[in-house]
């Protein structure tokens, strides 16, 4: 019971999760889910008012089939209107999704109740299993909705049919709202599976393989992302760092031996820096870190130290041989910054730590 439980808590988890980091793309699949389901509907419709009479001689059509059709024809005009624009304001294609399914309980109801007083419901389970399914929401919206209708439904029942009719018709709503859960349930996994597919390969492509970090465009573009939300008071530090003598490492110690080097410097920089800051490699054996929202010399220069204590002991212990690195920093106070000068300005920067000799680092302020 523990296992199960644990295993919904993650799903519902997964869940909130998943919509938060995709409220618009949700909302852009669920209004061209909306179009097509509308136009789907019109047809249905269309198709059943037609073909009922053939099939059923006793059938006659009601004032609920008839306000059925228009009302269809109205909404398909609307979300048709929406759906055709190039900019789509997500609260209007929830609002839409929400009204789409209400007009459809409301009128299967009244189909299913006033309109069929002596006979078993026809549609009512099977709209239950459908409309959860149909478009991607919160749990608490598809079936806080189904829910209220629920209510409304058997409140219709005990109105307008027999207890006889009327006890099969609760019963097989139950077994519907049941039966979609259970689709409900599984569809969403799949839909979490499957996005959980596309994040891992997303991330894949976004990350060197050997550091675990950035590679050169995804840090490049996190960087510039960064600075032109600040510009144009932008505070930050931004970091160069380059291998001493790697090329020794590969020639002595073999490119096994370099590669793990190259590891060990990610885990030092993921460890010495926030999650939020960028860490990345953008080069051989070259790396780039951007501090946002920190321009402290102090800070900056105990980072410097740091970086360079850590990666000299880590290689003792990895391949025997000690290897430094060095740095050019560039500090930015609240200044409009373009990314690729600050990268010249560091990168002159480390040119000055490298003139310097090995296991050096050269902070500058930025200038425009």
């Amino acid at each position: 019971m523990k296992h199960l439980w644990l295993h919904f808590t993650g799903h519902f988890k997964k869940r909130r999760l998943f919509f938060t980091e995709n409220f618009k793309a949700i909302a852009e699949d669920n209004l061209r889910t909306l179009f097509w389901a509308v136009w789907a509907l019109v047809i249905l419709l269309v198709f059943f008012l037609g073909i009922t009479p053939v099939i059923i001689d006793s059938w006659t059509i009601t004032v609920y089939h008839i306000a059925f059709l228009p009302v269809t024809f109205l909404l398909l005009g609307i979300i048709a209107f929406v759906y055709t624009r190039k900019t789509h304001k997500t609260g209007i294609i929830y609002a839409l999704c929400f009204i789409f399914q209400a007009i459809i309980y409301c009128f299967v109801i009244l189909l299913d109740t006033a309109g069929a007083k002596d006979v078993p419901a026809s549609f009512t389970p099977v709209i239950y299993i459908a409309m959860p399914a149909i478009f991607t929401l919160p749990f608490y919206v598809s079936y806080g909705l189904l829910g209220f209708f629920e209510i409304l439904y058997f409140l219709a029942i005990l109105t307008f049919k027999s207890p006889e009719v009327g006890q099969y018709d609760i019963f097989n709503s139950l077994v519907g709202i049941g039966c979609s859960f259970a689709i409900h349930y599984l569809i969403m996994s799949l839909r979490l599976r499957d996005y959980e597919t596309q994040m891992k390969y997303k991330t894949m492509s976004m990350k060197d393989s050997l550091s675990s970090i950035y590679n050169k465009q995804a840090s490049e573009a996190a960087a510039r992302q960064y600075l032109t939300a600040c510009n144009p008071s932008v505070v930050c530090s931004f970091l160069v760092l380059d291998l001493d003598d790697f090329k020794k490492v590969n020639d002595t110690k073999g490119h096994i031996a370099g590669d793990r080097i190259l590891g060990c410097v990610g885990k030092i920089l993921l460890n010495l820096f926030r999650h939020t800051d960028i860490v990345g490699r953008f080069g051989g054996d070259e790396f780039l870190i951007l501090v946002k929202g920190t321009a402290s010399p102090v800070l900056i220069e105990k980072k410097c130290q740091a970086i360079q204590e850590a990666l000299q002991q880590i290689s003792r212990m990895e391949i025997d041989m000690q290897v430094s690195c060095s740095l050019g920093v560039v500090l930015v106070q609240k200044q409009p910054v373009d990314y690729d000068t600050l990268f010249r300005t560091a990168d002159r920067a480390l040119y000055e730590a490298k003139r310097a000799g090995k296991a050096q680092y050269c902070i500058q302020n930025y200038k425009n």
